[in-house]
């Protein structure tokens, strides 16, 4: 029984399940490229905190 499950399906329905796999796929792909920008994003407002920090403690430095 365990081979031939497909059999159960008819051709317009595995067909149907291709083509919501595919969508699927397509949107996690989107969702990949969301989060990606996303973290690049929070990199860089990261080191530009990290740019700021650093010129604020050399000019603690220069006045004490």
């Amino acid at each position: 029984m365990g081979n031939h499950k497909l059999t159960i399906f008819d051709h317009s329905a595995l067909v149907d399940i291709a083509v919501e796999e595919q969508n699927a796929a397509r949107q996690l792909g989107t969702m990949k490229q969301m989060c990606l920008a996303m973290a690049q994003k929070v990199e860089g407002m990261k080191n530009e905190i990290e740019r700021e920090e650093v010129g604020e403690s050399a000019i603690r430095v220069e006045t004490h």
